[in-house]
């Protein structure tokens, strides 16, 4: 499994993120993608993540470590 964190900007995953996944070849991975935000929430980001790759898992706004460390154990990370 790959992770990826990334800032969300205005509900959205920044252009260099989108370049960045594009290049690389994701094809038989299980990718799970999580954000930082001040505001957003993260429905927005997943249906542009969503369009870009078929194995990704849920993502969501994590606040802290302790919130990632849960969410990454959740998922069997």
């Amino acid at each position: 499994m790959i992770g990826l964190r990334y800032p969300i900007w205005w509900g959205r995953p920044p252009h260099l993120i989108q370049t960045v996944m594009e290049s690389l070849d994701l094809a038989g991975k299980r990718v799970a993608t999580f954000a930082t935000s001040g505001g957003s929430t993260y429905s927005e980001a997943q249906i542009v993540i969503d369009q870009m790759m078929k194995n990704s898992t849920q993502g969501r706004v994590l606040s802290s470590t302790t919130d990632a460390i849960k969410w990454l154990t959740d998922i069997d990370f």
